[in-house]
């Protein structure tokens, strides 16, 4: 029993001791995704950086809401594959997509997808604002695993939501989590066809 006991203090003794390291692994990880985005909000400057930007904008009337319209842009990098060969034969790397829509004239929502440079979601935004409702969710992704979760809203029909979790995430996170990669790929994939779909004309 003494032995026993012995072991399981040293466990936590090691658990313990590793701690701090993970943390700082875990920060590391959310500076690098902050300095990603903060490098890619170059490439949303308006016209000035269209060159950096494909879009898609739909326009659909709805029953009882009117007009809603959604827009839908993808942010990426472009450049020669082999400029001696073929000067025209340009490579795409995908780093956000962002769309926006709006209910009627009363609510809109802004989304965004950041990705790394191995096409992977590291970072998902989500605003609503209208007149009664204001809210913010930030998922923050390593590896397609959720690392970080931070919600603020203030719901109009209900209570205030507001908590930040790194980990036991809330089985609605984790569910809308594994949702969002998903979607992230499909954008993806969305965006592919647009450059494929470039060279019909």
């Amino acid at each position: 029993m003494k032995h026993s006991g012995l072991f399981f203090i040293v466990l936590i003794l090691c658990a313990t001791a590793f701690l701090p390291f993970y943390n700082i692994a875990a920060d590391q990880r959310l500076d690098k995704i902050r300095e990603l985005y903060n490098k890619i909000q170059e490439l949303d400057c308006g016209d000035a950086c269209a060159h950096f930007r494909h879009e898609i904008v739909y326009n659909t009337m709805f029953p009882a809401i009117g007009l809603q319209t959604t827009a839908v842009q993808f942010f990426y990098y472009s450049g020669q594959v082999d400029p001696e060969t073929d000067p025209y034969l340009l490579s795409h790397m995908l780093m956000k997509v962002k769309v926006t829509y709006n209910i009627a004239a009363s609510a809109y929502y802004t989304i965004e997808y950041l990705y790394d440079e191995q096409g992977d979601l590291v970072f998902y935004y989500w605003m609503e604002e209208q007149a009664e409702a204001q809210g913010e969710k930030r998922f923050y992704f390593h590896n397609k695993k959720l690392i970080k979760v931070i919600v603020d809203c203030n719901p109009w029909d209900g209570d205030p939501v507001k908590y930040e979790d790194v980990k036991n995430f809330k089985a609605e996170d984790v569910r809308e989590a594994a949702s969002l990669v998903q979607k992230a790929l499909d954008y993806k994939k969305l965006f592919e066809t647009l450059i494929t779909a470039e060279q019909w004309k």
